[in-house]
């Protein structure tokens, strides 16, 4: 099988569609008589593209397109068309519906009599529609073009039962074109191991270390589970919380965290090194990440692919009980849900696991033999070909 993946978001860049895109290429190269190239985007970096491709064992075709993924549309077509045309595919995967699945519709729609079959990945967020901005209340006006670009495709691939659900309700998707498929995490990079810190220079003996990793912007929920600390505080039952990440929120949570006298407790790390990651994973107790759902913004978790890196690393998770984190997060077995709008309720969760440590590390070890067990990537691509043969 000829597998064509066309990846808008992809290595150098960052953000998890990138790190998806290149996992899921390696993944299916990596399977018996599956093929694979990859179209990604020219970075001004021509040195670092060509360092990360032949690193693999698919081909890749560089293209040089536009930042703004409406003006990539014609780009990405033109070199689909000719990949299509010369080397005959069955699949095409697009990782995102605008460019991606905009751009082989027109590629197929130039190559008559072709038999190649179109997929498109949905992580979530970018197939709904906010009023925001202008420029989103125009996207809005014209969701007509997503759903043909949806109805056409042969498979659609969402990447959790949210998604799932959301891809039938904005898309019109029928049950037929979906094949659902989880994320994975890459098992030789986030695994148990002793971390390069000393646990000594992030808490004092005896206390409880928990890790977040988000971009700073308002709807990660960073704020509630600072204020649900702050109610910890008031029992004196005090943890240290490392945020890693950076973004637009920051000056408000940094804020927040003085207004509720928690300085000595709240950590924010900034960007956090690829290097040092699984290091941070590994130094916590416990993760925790509180994603609410904004759809005026919109703003959403479609899966969260951090709950996998710090179940692959043993740590267990609090997950908010919306989105996709609750496919990530099982409650009761590997994490907690919680409302993630709630400070009490996050606090009480917090509770209920850090002064339980026998708890803490039933929930971390049925975490890391899930991830193991469920979440591999060679797994991820086993149920994308099951699924479309």
């Amino acid at each position: 099988m000829r597998i064509l993946i066309i990846a808008y978001d992809y290595l150098p860049g960052l953000g998890g569609v990138a790190g998806c895109s290149i996992e899921l290429a390696q993944a299916l190269s990596s399977s018996p008589g599956v093929d694979v190239h990859v179209i990604a985007p020219a970075s001004q970096d021509y040195k670092s593209d060509f360092n990360i491709d032949r690193a693999r064992r698919f081909f890749t075709v560089r293209v040089r397109m536009s930042k703004r993924p409406e003006l990539a549309i014609l780009p990405l077509a033109w070199a689909t068309h000719r990949v299509i045309r010369r080397w005959k595919p069955d699949l095409v995967i697009d990782t995102l519906w605008l460019p991606c699945g905009m751009a082989t519709s027109l590629a197929l729609s130039l190559s008559p009599g072709c038999r190649t079959k179109q997929g498109i990945l949905v992580h979530a967020v970018e197939i709904l529609e906010g009023t925001r901005t202008l420029r989103k209340w125009l996207r809005a006006r014209l969701a007509f073009i997503k759903r043909a670009v949806f109805r056409r495709a042969d498979f659609i691939f969402p990447v959790s039962t949210y998604t799932a659900e959301l891809v039938r309700t904005q898309c019109g998707a029928r049950p037929g074109q979906l094949v659902q498929i989880q994320n994975g995490v890459n098992l030789d990079r986030f695994y148990p191991a002793k971390t390069n810190f000393e646990r000594k220079d992030f808490a004092a003996e005896g206390q409880k270390i928990i890790f977040t990793l988000a971009r700073l912007e308002a709807y990660k929920g960073v704020d509630i589970m600072l204020a649900a600390l702050a109610k910890l505080a008031k029992k004196n039952l005090r943890c240290q919380y490392l945020i890693g990440g950076t973004g637009p929120d920051r000056p408000r949570l940094e804020r927040i965290t003085r207004e509720l006298g928690l300085d000595a407790q709240v950590r924010f790390l900034g960007k956090v090194p690829d290097s040092r990651l699984r290091d941070y994973y590994n130094l916590c107790d416990l993760f925790v990440l509180l994603s609410r759902i904004e759809l005026q913004a919109p703003n959403v978790e479609g899966f969260g692919l951090v709950y996998l890196e710090a179940a692959a690393c043993g740590k267990p998770s609090i997950a908010p009980n919306v989105g996709g984190p609750r496919d990530a997060v099982l409650d009761g077995k590997t994490g907690l849900h919680v409302n993630p709008e709630d400070p009490d309720a996050v606090a009480q969760a917090l509770e209920k696991l850090l002064s339980s440590p026998p708890r803490l590390a039933e929930l971390g070890q049925n975490a890391l033999l899930r991830a193991r067990e469920e979440y591999s990537w060679s797994r991820v691509a086993s149920g994308l070909l099951r699924g479309i043969s």
